[in-house]
């Protein structure tokens, strides 16, 4: 007996700390959601100090500032690291010196992530590869690696002639410390060769690597192929100091953070800065992480998250490279970057600079996300990344070996681990654009999205074109534990502005359910009742305009009055016949201007609604309240929810996405039968075909140069479809109230689906109807 009680004490211990760990996970996911739709904030004034500001090479620019700031310019940069400095110089020097650009910095020159990120120059094929591959195919999936290698060649031709930036090629290593992770990337090697054989990869063996790279018995082998290493923040400077030299009409002012951006009457936008305003024609945002601080709509987009780094000097005995080589040691889920300074003057081996820990945090990486200070460091990722290289080196590591300097960096996260680039959303007029959300692969895709080749007289006006796009990619958290989370975790809408478009029929129901007129008594009224006799449901029908969804007929040949004489009548089954009226609940949800108003204005009365004739917006159902408020519609059992957007916004997308995500969670899931028909709708469909670009309008998500041709604005069907499977939804729709085009899918067959489930589901009990003798008259 007494083991009995033993037992089931352990087994209420055991699920009472169940309870406990599910409940602080809930807490701290809860509390990472809170912090990733606020605001981001300015860039805190007293950060970490980063080994690569250390001994700057041109000191004048660290606060350069003009005493007073130009009233009009053509352009005015936010941010001034990495993708400012090769926006601005892209548009100079095809501008032909015209153009006045004035360039916003909130603390020093090029003091944000670009001069605190880890300078290497790095993406690996065989795994982005094999990722694309999945999701798009291995032609397109080739499309994309070879678009990001170009990075390389482009990095060191700007390097050239910049001796203090160390611009190099190295060969890097990819460690893997788990037989699984390294048998899955020579699986990835294999079909990467097949497909790319220009790149060059060689799989080594763990008694191989241990040899060739002087590795311990914890690696079970390598993988290497080519990279690059840099000092970024004097590679950057340099660039900035060279166009300051070469055209008057460039200003640079550090400590000027941007308070608000308005655009006016007149299509120019003033900028407000603590010490002035500016007019510009244009406003480019290049601020990465702190975008969503002067977008609104982008918060939630892009996340902040914090990153350690560490400047090291290796033990005695740790093999020599001469800075030609650079490590990355793989595990799950994660990883941690090493790049090797040049050997000094003197000999001696150059620095080690090592980053990563990000999933040995006290919350498994959730308290690193939604975080943009960077004024301090955390203890348990630093203490990893001090003792990564010593745990595979050793014993060729030796004493010695020093903490130089530990710091931290904001990166800007997107949901599917691609930057946003292209107009910016929400703006109202035509000249603000943004380049943000690098995932830390700022290295990796600035320059090559900021030195594309554009003509002088197209400048800005062509960078939605000409630039790379959001690509689907597969879970960028795959593997770290927390796999209930909703699929795109780091997609969040903005607060406000989401508008919620309620179908609301009569008592919110597509049936109309009050008594119908009388019909006028004659002599052949009988003919025309609607009873089962002829085939018709005994409902009354409704005084609107009829559809298929509205008025469901049994199917059936019609009999006519001679054969009632001549043939015995079959009866029909009570249960393909509702007796009561059906009530179908639909929600329509969208942010807005999506088009959902029209939508549904047109399948209740045919015809698109003409806007000029109203003094105000027709049917303008958004709400200003935070997308969180959404207690009342959880008092509904709805048959069938659609999430609508616009096909020429992806934000619209994503942020009707991020609110299904947050509704279904908190909201919805408090009915136990509550399991709603899902439909991703996209509106506008014509907005797309209308497209002068020929890859718009056939879907395809390429251009005939092999570059991406998707910006921010139109949204293929493939990358919506998928975005459908990942939240789960029943099928992805597309449609136009202007035309209407697919109206027919979205209204009629959505309808029938949800009837079907309906009745399928509550089939009454059968009626046992007395037989009538038949008379002839």
């Amino acid at each position: 007996m007494g083991s009995i009680i033993s037992t089931l004490k352990s087994t209420a211990s055991a699920i009472s700390a169940g309870l406990k760990t599910v409940l602080t996970l809930h807490k701290q996911f809860s509390s990472l959601l809170e912090r990733a739709s606020s605001e981001p904030g300015f860039p805190v004034p007293q950060s970490t100090k980063s080994y690569w500001l250390d001994d700057p090479p041109f000191p004048a620019l660290c606060d350069i500032r003009d005493d007073k700031l130009p009233s009009e310019v053509d352009i005015v940069v936010i941010g001034s690291g990495i993708t400012g400095a090769a926006v601005t110089k892209s548009l100079l020097e095809l501008s032909n010196s015209s153009l006045r650009v004035v360039v916003c910095e909130a603390r020093q020159l090029c003091s944000g992530a670009t001069g605190r990120n880890g300078g290497h120059i790095k993406s690996a094929p065989y795994d982005e590869f094999a990722m694309f591959k999945s999701k798009l195919g291995p032609e397109n999936a080739r499309r994309i690696v070879r678009f990001k290698r170009r990075h390389l060649e482009m990095m060191k031709q700007l390097g050239k002639g910049i001796e203090v930036a160390e611009v190099r090629e190295v060969e890097t290593v990819d460690v893997f410390v788990e037989r699984e992770d390294f048998e899955k990337a020579k699986n990835q090697v294999e079909d990467v060769r097949a497909w790319m054989p220009e790149e060059k990869h060689r799989v080594w063996e763990a008694e191989e690597a241990r040899k060739e790279f002087g590795l311990n018995e914890l690696v079970v082998g390598a993988v290497t192929y080519t990279a690059g290493a840099l000092w970024p923040y004097r590679l950057v400077t340099s660039v900035w100091n060279d166009l300051l030299e070469r055209f008057s009409g460039l200003s640079i002012n550090t400590h000027t953070p941007v308070e608000k951006v308005s655009h006016n009457p007149d299509g120019s936008y003033t900028v407000t800065t603590p010490r002035g305003v500016i007019k510009a024609k244009h406003v480019i945002h290049t601020t990465n992480a702190h975008a969503g601080q002067l977008l609104p709509p982008v918060r939630g987009c892009v996340v902040g998250a914090i990153a350690h780094m560490s400047a090291q000097r290796p033990g005695s005995s740790f093999p020599p490279t001469q800075g030609n080589r650079s490590w990355s040691v793989i595990y799950s889920p994660g990883f941690d970057y090493i790049t090797q300074r040049p050997d000094r003057p003197d000999g001696t081996p150059g620095d080690l600079m090592i980053g990563g820990g990000f999933f040995r945090s006290k919350e498994d990486g959730l308290d690193q996300v939604g975080i943009w200070d960077d004024s301090k460091n955390h203890a348990l990722p630093l203490m990893h990344i001090r003792g990564v290289m010593p745990s595979v080196y050793e014993p060729n590591w030796g004493t010695g070996s020093s903490l130089i300097k530990a710091w931290t960096g904001i990166i800007g996260f997107t949901g599917d681990l691609m930057p946003l680039v292209g107009r910016a959303p929400g703006s109202k007029g035509s000249g603000e654009w943004m380049a943000a959300g690098f995932c830390g692969e700022g290295m990796v895709n600035s320059i090559p999205m900021s030195l594309l080749n554009m003509m002088p007289e197209e400048r800005i006006d062509s960078w939605r074109q000409r630039v790379p796009s959001r690509m689907d990619r597969e879970d960028p958290f795959e593997g770290d534990h927390f796999d209930e989370r909703p699929s795109t975790r780091l997609v969040y809408s903005p607060p406000d502005k989401l508008l919620s478009a309620i179908l609301t029929m009569p008592r919110q129901t597509f049936r109309d359910v009050s008594p119908p007129e009388a019909r006028p008594s004659t002599r052949l009224g009988f003919f025309r009742a609607a009873t089962p006799m002829f085939g018709r449901s005994s409902t009354p029908s409704s005084t609107r305009p009829a559809s298929s969804m509205m008025q469901r007929r049994v199917e059936g040949k019609r009999r006519s009055f001679l054969s009632l004489l001549t043939r015995k009548r079959k009866r029909k089954e009570p249960e393909e016949i509702p007796r009561d009226p059906v009530r179908l609940n639909f929600l329509f949800v969208g942010s807005k201007a999506a088009g959902q108003t029209s939508l549904l204005f047109r399948s209740r009365y045919g015809y698109f609604p003409d806007s000029n004739a109203f003094s105000r917006p027709l049917f303008e159902t958004y709400v200003n309240e935070r997308i969180y408020h959404n207690q009342p519609l959880t008092y509904i059992e709805w048959d069938a929810v659609f999430l609508c957007f616009d096909i020429s916004d992806k934000i619209s997308m994503y942020t009707i996405i991020q609110w299904w995500h947050h509704a279904s969670s908190q909201g919805f899931t408090k009915s136990a039968s509550f399991a709603p028909l899902l439909y991703l709708v996209g509106l506008k469909k014509d907005l797309r075909d209308q497209c002068f670009l020929e890859d718009h309008q056939t879907g395809s998500a390429f251009s005939s140069s092999g570059l991406l041709a998707y910006p921010t604005c139109c949204i293929c069907s493939s990358e919506a479809t998928w975005q459908a499977t990942r939240i789960g939804a029943h099928k992805y729709i597309e449609c136009s109230a202007a035309t209407g085009e697919g109206m027919k899918e979205v209204i009629d067959d959505s309808g029938r689906e949800a009837m079907r489930r309906l009745v399928g589901g509550q089939v009454p009990e059968e009626e046992v109807i007395p037989k009538k003798k038949r008379r002839f008259f």
